[in-house]
């Protein structure tokens, strides 16, 4: 652990004598103002420890919080690029543009794509470009979902 004052065995050989009664008075007071740091630095120690482990908790707390934050991030990511990609699905009975952003239509419907006469041979090699939040992405028309 930390370094606090620790139990120590001592001898004070003091020689009683009226020339050396300034110096033993300074070192009775010394003496006492050493013995009240040791309780504070007991009751600092105690205090410390219950700090210390308060911290510890917190910090693994923390790093529990930051990694639920990095694994929403993840999942937000995920479902912002499966609005980029849009997959095109045919349907044969009807030649209109559908889109799934329509409330009439139901989720499980694809945009499908309006049929050029077959005489047009460079109709199906371009590229059709659609915007999704001004986000321009391409879509080929020979795809299929």
């Amino acid at each position: 652990g930390d370094n606090f004052f620790k139990s120590v065995n001592y001898t004070i050989e003091v020689m009683c004598a009226e020339q050396f009664s300034a110096e033993k008075e300074k070192l009775r007071d010394v003496e006492a103002k050493i013995l009240t740091k040791r309780a504070e630095l007991s009751k600092f120690e105690t205090e410390y420890r219950e700090v210390l482990a308060r911290f510890t908790e917190m910090t693994n707390k923390y790093a529990q919080e930051m990694q639920a934050i990095d694994e929403l991030l993840k999942e937000r990511n995920t479902i912002h690029a499966s609005y980029t990609i849009s997959p095109l699905k045919r349907n044969s009975s009807s030649s209109k543009i559908s889109s799934p952003f329509n409330g009439s239509k139901s989720d499980e419907e694809c945009p499908t794509i309006e049929k050029k006469p077959k005489d047009e041979k460079k109709s199906r090699d371009r590229t059709r470009r659609k915007k999704w939040f001004k986000i321009h992405l391409k879509v080929d028309k020979r795809k299929a979902c």
